[in-house]
């Protein structure tokens, strides 16, 4: 049976234009990160007990006493709202991108799309991987419909991912946008930021060959 919402988007008939994808793109930079903003400082602050904490403080005591279990708060509204926009992201580049495409709309452009997606992506798996280390890649969510116990990745297999989708995303980001939207150099720079992450890590050669050469330069190599 096929039911028509009256009042919510269909996918058949959406992103037809630009403008229809740049919609769906600029929702990530809004509501998935909410909750990660609001409970990261607690929680990181907390951890590193460079808050004002007393006994009676509650969660933040917990936090700089490394009592908290996988219940708390500050711990499952931090990794639910990375997640959310990694499910965000991982739509736009399954879905939404190549139906625009398909639609007729510019691919460079769809594409430039793309490497906004990519880089929100990238940047929820590099916090995921600092806060937690080791944890699941999603890259297709409707994979895992049925089965949410799904099992953690290697941090160097999360930080070569964020990689991946970082180089990407600088491969199609244009140079310059409108104020608030990412760039090539948003791109390029985050790629930094994960590279100096994975350093250490590639001089005991834990990463793919490819990724090492990349970034570590062969004189400081072991």
């Amino acid at each position: 049976m096929e039911v028509k919402s009256d009042s919510q988007k269909q996918v058949g008939n959406s992103f037809k234009n630009i403008d229809d994808l740049r919609g769906a793109t600029a929702f990530l930079y809004t509501k998935p990160w909410n909750k990660f903003n609001e409970h990261t400082r607690g929680m990181t602050s907390g951890r590193a007990n460079d808050a004002y904490i007393d006994g009676v403080t509650g969660n933040m005591a917990a936090l700089a006493l490394f009592a908290e279990n996988s219940n708390f708060n500050e711990l499952f509204q931090t990794w639910g709202s990375l997640y959310v926009a990694i499910t965000q992201a991982d739509y736009i580049i399954k879905d939404y991108v190549p139906i625009a495409i398909a639609n007729g709309v510019n691919e460079t452009q769809a594409k430039a799309c793309e490497g906004e997606a990519r880089f929100m992506r990238a940047t929820a798996y590099w916090y995921l991987a600092m806060l937690w280390h080791d944890v699941p890649i999603v890259d297709d969510p409707r994979d895992f419909a049925l089965n949410t116990l799904i099992p953690p990745h290697h941090f160097e297999d999360v930080i070569q991912y964020a990689i991946h989708d970082l180089s990407k995303a600088a491969d199609v980001l244009p140079a310059t946008d409108v104020k608030g939207r990412v760039t090539k150099y948003s791109a390029k720079g985050m790629l930094a930021r994960v590279c100096l992450t994975a350093a250490n890590y590639a001089r005991g050669n834990r990463f793919h060959p490819s990724i090492s050469h990349a970034i570590m330069p062969e004189a400081t190599r072991p």
